[in-house]
């Protein structure tokens, strides 16, 4: 198979950018900010330099205190994930009137780029490791219904944060108990009986901006054998300050975010193949994971059995 060099695809392009894999919550929890170039550098931030109050008191002839920002440099740089396939030019022109397989093509290749990505997302924000002393567990697990309390949990864990959060990321399995625990729906309905809530009345009783329920799952059984259903968003519950508008340096102090350079993309080439040659599709994103400030979260491990 004869390969030529890759071109850029605008068109397909401007597809893959528009399009939104459903489900997918990785661009919520670490948003995603520009850099320049691949190596890049971005500010960390520490405990002392976001909460101890400094002398702001000027004497009539004394000097200005000058203040020393407790955040650190570090280097970095970003990544390329990618995924490619082909299609056979007869296969394209033989498709039925507006329906293009590469179209199909290149958006299926981005939904496992960003499934890929929402695994790395949640091995970082579900990862106890991440937040050095900001974690803790539940006495009593959700599941147990009878004796239970996510209400003073989740309110502990929400008042140990060193800032307001403005997200609460609750994978799946969690959220199917949490959303009907019968203290839950009493706070909210005033009803003891059986009852559902939904994310933004959640949002309103812990006061915070939004609910993001993580609802991916990836086979995780060795190829060749039988499915395994795993949830990507596991039993943990997390509370995170995340600002709105992320950036590697210069912006508001953030949990973390996404470092990303020159944004996903489509590449195309030509390939020798069959009678009628092809096009091989190449879907990829330059990007980077990364916590910045850790105390502007806290995380709640194994809150369900």
């Amino acid at each position: 198979m004869a390969n030529f060099p890759f071109s850029p695809d605008v068109e397909r392009t401007a597809i893959v950018l528009a399009h939104r894999p459903e489900g997918m919550i990785a661009d919520r929890v670490l948003p995603r900010a520009g850099v320049n170039k691949r190596e890049f550098t971005y500010a960390v931030h520490d405990r002392q330099s976001l909460t101890s109050i400094p002398q702001t008191l000027i004497g009539r002839k004394s000097a200005v205190n000058q203040i020393e920002f407790g955040s650190r440099d570090i280097q970095s740089s970003v990544r390329s994930f990618g995924l490619s396939t082909v299609i056979p030019n007869d296969d394209e022109r033989n498709a039925p009137a507006g329906n293009r397989p590469s179209d199909s093509a290149v958006t299926s290749l981005y939904d496992l780029i960003a499934l890929d990505r929402e695994k790395r997302v949640a091995d970082i924000v579900f990862a106890a490791e991440t937040y050095g002393a900001n974690t803790g567990t539940p006495n009593t697990k959700w599941s147990t219904l009878a004796t239970s309390n996510p209400i003073g949990d989740l309110k502990s864990a929400r008042d140990a944060c060193l800032k307001k959060p403005n997200k609460l990321i609750i994978g799946k399995e969690v959220w199917s108990v949490l959303c009907t625990h019968p203290k839950i729906v009493s706070a909210v309905h005033g009803i003891t009986s059986d009852g559902i809530v939904r994310e933004a009345q959640i949002a309103q009783l812990f006061d915070v901006a939004e609910v993001i329920v993580g609802e991916t799952w990836h086979d995780s059984a060795p190829k060749g054998k039988d499915a395994v259903k795993s949830w990507l968003w596991g039993k943990n519950v997390a509370f995170l300050h995340v600002a709105q508008n992320p950036a590697a340096n210069g912006g508001s102090p953030t949990f973390g975010f996404t470092a990303e350079y020159e944004g996903r993309r489509v590449l195309n080439r030509a390939v020798t193949m069959g009678l009628q040659d092809g096009i091989e599709y190449l879907v990829g994103e330059d990007v980077r994971e990364l916590v910045t400030a850790p105390d502007l979260g806290f995380l709640l491990t194994a809150v369900i059995a």
